[in-house]
């Protein structure tokens, strides 16, 4: 019984065409880096390059996001830089005051905006 059974086949030429596949290699997604371009301002200015620009859109972007204590660290350097603002500015710097205690000079900047606003 150590002989295993025998079998019989058919005789048959059995010809195996090669199969052609095609390798696809998936496309790689394109790397994305996102870029907080308010957090590269706020950098830029703390190294001391100053623009009204960056200033007004740094502090507007933590006015809005309620960090009123940052918001008028940069409404301040911004009203150092430049007084002649839009009246929206006397008021949100008016506000930023008032969050770090400075009242008097929070009315000074609402007294403007008033007088402004007409």
């Amino acid at each position: 019984m150590d002989e295993l059974p025998k079998a019989s086949f058919i005789d048959k030429e059995v010809i195996f065409e090669p199969i052609k596949v095609d390798i696809v290699v998936p496309k790689q997604d394109k790397t994305i880096v996102r870029i907080n371009i308010l957090k590269t301002y706020e950098r830029v200015l703390e190294s001391g390059y100053l623009s009204a620009e960056m200033l007004r859109r740094v502090a507007d972007w933590h006015f809005f996001e309620g960090d009123l204590d940052v918001a008028e660290k940069w409404y301040t350097e911004l009203f150092c830089l430049n007084s002649d603002l839009d009246i929206e500015f006397y008021y949100r710097y008016s506000v930023s005051l008032k969050s770090v205690g400075q009242r008097e000079k929070a009315n000074e900047m609402m007294a403007i905006f008033e007088n402004k606003k007409g």
